[in-house]
């Protein structure tokens, strides 16, 4: 064939045999085409070994390749007979051959017709040596001599597994293991380490050697990837009866490099371990229960600790029981037990019973499947139970103790005493003897005892662990010092009830009580040799102090005697002071309360600034008891007291905002002149310091020439101890210290004239005749001096004024004045703050008379008046006395001239 035909054909030649070095070939281009034949040469070359009935099997990727059974030819060679058929199956074609005897001497060739798949590319052609015979021993293969038939074709190498296996080639031991513990066995992993793309094939099979080795699995391994392993277990039996060493050889050939693994195994079966049995104490040892122990207490114990001392592995049982118990006095726990394992151990308790006096004996028996040495191991019992034990006595406080009722001391008639314990024990342990106590108590009955069992017939009883608490009490119905013995006898078995046997001991105690007279305390505040002192004005008098003198204890149950005795004056100036409370002395202090001794002082010597003095005081604060006294220093200063003048301001006109200067002048004392501005709503203080009491003269004025008090007259108005009169001023005479005076200045609003002038002009002849008769009224806002006053609405008086929300009655001022000819006339008027306002309205009598009045709307203010004009006009209007005649030719002129319109007709 056509070498461009052969088309990448690996062909993987494994043979087992000595020496031999397992390969890939790779055959051609790797260029087939599917379809194509490819004829691939073998070439067996012998070794010059002898060789028998041989079998090799080309294994191929079916998926790659197509070969039918019999696709295959072998060339004859001498001394070797074969044969090739496909009969290996779908993928494998079969080599078989067979040599008698002898030597081969030439090589094998066998011409391996393959066809291409025709859904895949070529790949590699395994030559598989795993099925020669035994008989096949010796044969090489040299893949390098393998030719292919027309000489074009390459060979190249192909990638080579690597046997590697856990454990490694050598010894392998096994065990030891218990005799008759099963099938024991052992993992041999064999691993691909070799080159990547290569696989591992191969057999291991045990040689000569102990059959109780073998392999549970069938031996054959493979194929192997690279990096991937098999396991082939070992097996060991150890079912024989006695102790023995098993070894065996196992050889692993395989397609790797250096292709046998040799290996020794070895086993070694043990006989099972064996318990025994050890105990502490050992058996044979008496159990004696710590000795004896006294009736009732608790229930005493020993113990047996049982140890598994046989070899590892061994478990030992054991059962203890009372194999002798005559008077079934001893008990036994965690006595049986499984499956102690060597080296532990199981404690075993005896209990011996206590309830009843005497020498108990048995026996424990422990059988066990240990040695048979000591089976069963015995061990005696012996337990003394003693008479019950003796009472312990004790007491809190101890015997010989005192117990004070009255630890602070001794406590007033009547307050209740707390009452103190006494606690008898008896210290013995439980189910020891009982405690009996007897006592008696003498001395001060007002000291008592409860309860009062121990001071009965047949006293008190005292269990075992237990307590009886006393406790005492004092009466304080009485004051007296009180003391009482408490003797106590105890007994300590209490078989026999006291007192009908001998006293085992004795215990004493003292109990005291100390009760006095209630007592009261008074406290004077303040205390014993402070000083009372007061300041008064020159010839004045004051208060120097006060003492209080106050019970704060009071343990009376009755009414008590706390009072002071006295309080008496002294000292060198003895005269100015005087106690004004109380009235009199003695003078009882209530429980509870207290008595305020207040001092006073007088300046009894005008010009002398201190006084001193001093005050003794007794008094008592107990039933019976010695007077205390204290004593104080009393000091009565004397000083020019102020003279303070307070002055407020009025204006008479409305609400007048000015402000005017006032000035306080005085004749001694600080300052002699000072002033301030006052108004209406804001007063003013003056203060007059550092005179003498008496001699001080002041008087306080406003200033007139302040420009807005222009048309005001002030009006002084005095008050206070010290006032003497209002001329010119607020005057005040002989001033004494801490005077409060005050002055109060008024100011009236000054008259303003309103002058109203009256003027006539006559015009024409017979004006002289006109009545010149008249009547000015004047209205004002303001108050008018000789004012008319009507209470009609059409004049003076009250009249409504319209223009606000409801009608309101105005009080308007009015004068009516009455003239005739020319005058002149002047209204006083009492202007309002700010201004007030005026006008006029004449009333004439001849309706001939024009008037022109210009006192329409006057205005005035305080110090400032007002003028007006009011001006008549008389024109000639006929002759009264005309007859008819001359009407007529008046009546025809008016028409001959026009018509000339009349203002007036009468």
């Amino acid at each position: 064939m056509n070498s461009i035909m052969l088309k990448a054909i690996a062909l993987a030649l494994a043979l087992i045999s000595t020496g031999a070095v397992a390969q890939t070939i790779t055959v051609g281009d790797g260029n087939g085409l599917p379809g194509e034949l490819v004829v691939v040469p073998v070439n067996f070359v012998t070794g010059g070994n002898q060789i028998g009935n041989f079998t090799v099997d080309i294994a191929y990727d079916a998926t790659k390749f197509s070969a039918a059974e019999g696709d295959c030819s072998v060339m004859s060679i001498s001394q070797l007979s074969q044969s090739c058929s496909g009969g290996g199956g779908a993928g494998i074609i079969r080599i078989t051959g067979s040599r008698g005897t002898g030597e081969l001497t030439t090589g094998l060739v066998a011409n391996l017709n393959m066809t291409i798949a025709n859904d895949a590319p070529v790949g590699p052609l395994a030559l598989d040596g795993s099925m020669f015979a035994v008989g096949f021993n010796g044969m090489d293969i040299d893949l390098g001599d393998i030719t292919v038939i027309d000489g074009t074709l390459t060979v190249n190498a192909g990638p080579q597994p690597t046997f590697s296996s856990a454990p490694p080639p050598g010894i392998i031991n096994m065990g030891p293991f218990a005799e008759g513990s099963g099938t024991q066995t052992q993992n041999l992993t064999i691993t691909n380490t070799g080159e990547a793309g290569s696989d591992l094939d191969g057999t291991c099979v045990f040689g000569a050697g102990d059959s109780e080795i073998s392999l549970n699995t069938d031996g054959s391994f493979g194929p192997i990837a690279q990096g991937a392993n098999e396991v082939e277990v070992i097996a060991c039996d150890t079912t024989t009866g006695s102790a023995v060493a098993y070894t065996r050889a196992l050889e692993c050939t395989h397609d790797g490099d250096n292709p046998t693994a040799n290996y020794t195994v070895n086993c070694t079966v043990e006989l099972p371990p064996v318990p025994e049995y050890g105990s502490d104490p050992a058996p044979g040892a008496t159990l004696n229960f710590g000795g004896t122990t006294e009736e009732g207490d608790p229930d005493p114990t020993d113990t047996v600790n049982i140890t598994n001392v046989g070899g590892a592995g061994s478990f030992l049982d054991a059962t203890c029981t009372e194999s002798a118990d005559p008077n079934n006095k001893f008990s036994i726990s965690n006595g049986s037990f499984t499956g102690l394992a060597a080296g532990a151990s199981n404690l075993v308790t005896v209990t011996c019973d206590a309830s009843a006096e005497g020498l108990w004996t048995g026996q424990m028996s422990c059988t066990h499947t240990g040695d048979t040495v000591t089976d069963p191991a015995l061990y005696d019992l012996s337990c003394n139970i003693g008479p019950p034990g003796l009472a312990v006595f004790a007491s809190t406080p101890g015997p010989g103790s005192t117990i004070n009722l009255t630890p602070g001391g001794a406590v007033p008639e009547g307050e209740v005493v707390p009452p103190l314990p006494l606690t008898f024990f008896n210290n013995a342990d439980p189910g020891d003897s009982d405690l009996d106590i007897l006592c008696s108590l003498t001395g001060s009955t007002e000291i008592s005892m409860n309860p009062t069992t121990v001071l009965g017939v047949g006293g008190a009883t005292i269990a075992p662990a237990s307590s009886l608490p006393q406790t005492f009490s004092c009466d304080t119905t009485t004051a007296g010092v009180f003391q009482a013995s408490l003797d106590c006898d105890y007994y300590l078995d209490g078989d026999v009830p006291p007192p009908t046997r001998g006293i085992d001991g004795t215990a004493s105690y003292t109990i005291d009580c100390e009760v006095r007279l209630p007592e009261t305390e008074v406290v004077p505040s303040p205390g014993d040799g402070a000083t009372l002192e007061t300041t008064v004005d020159i010839g004045g008098t004051g208060t120097v102090g006060t003492v209080r003198f106050e019970e704060v204890l009071d343990e009376d149950l009755m009414p008590n005697n706390a009072s002071i005795d006295s309080c008496t004056i002294g000292g060198t100036d003895a005269g100015a002071f005087a106690i004004s409370a109380p009235a009199s002395f003695p003078q009882a202090i209530a429980s509870g309360g207290f008595v305020d001794v207040v001092v006073e002082g007088t300046d009894i010597n005008p010009g002398q600034q201190l006084y001193n003095g001093t005050m003794d005081c007794f008094y008592f604060d107990s039933n019976g008891d010695l007077p205390h006294d204290v004593s104080y220093q009393l000091v009565l200063n004397v000083e020019a007291g102020d003279a303070t003048f307070r002055v407020t301001k009025e204006f008479t006109d409305g609400d007048n905002p000015t402000l005017v200067d006032v000035t306080l002048s005085c004749f001694t004392g600080l300052p002699l002149i000072q002033s301030q501005t006052i108004s209406e709503t804001q007063d003013v203080n003056f203060i007059v310091q550092s005179f003498e009491s008496g001699e001080l003269n002041c008087s306080v004025t406003e200033d007139l020439d302040t420009p807005e008090l222009l048309g005001y007259t002030p009006t002084y108005v005095s008050g206070g101890p010290s006032s003497s009169d209002n001329d010119g001023g607020c005057n005040f005479y002989n001033v004494e210290g801490g005077d409060e005076n005050t002055c109060h200045i008024i100011n009236d609003a000054d008259p303003v004239e309103v002058v109203i002038e009256k003027d006539w002009i006559i015009e024409g002849m017979g004006g002289d005749s006109v009545d010149q008769n008249f009547r000015v009224t004047v209205y004002c806002d303001a108050p008018i001096l000789g004012q008319d006053v009507r209470g009609d609405f059409n004049g003076c008086g009250l009249i409504p004024i319209k223009g606000t929300d409801t009608d309101l009655l105005v009080l308007q001022y009015c004068k009516e004045l009455y003239g005739f000819g020319d005058e002149i006339f002047v209204v006083d008027v009492i202007p309002e703050w700010p201004s007030s306002s005026c006008y006029a309205v004449e009333t004439v009598y001849d309706s001939g008379v024009e008037i022109d009045n210009d006192c329409g709307n006057l205005q005035i203010s305080h110090g400032q008046g007002d003028s007006c004009l009011i001006t008549n006009t008389v024109f000639f209007e006929g002759i009264p006395t005309l007859s008819q005649y001359g009407m007529a030719i008046l009546v025809l002129l008016m028409l001959g001239v026009g018509l000339v319109g009349f203002r007036r007709f009468a």
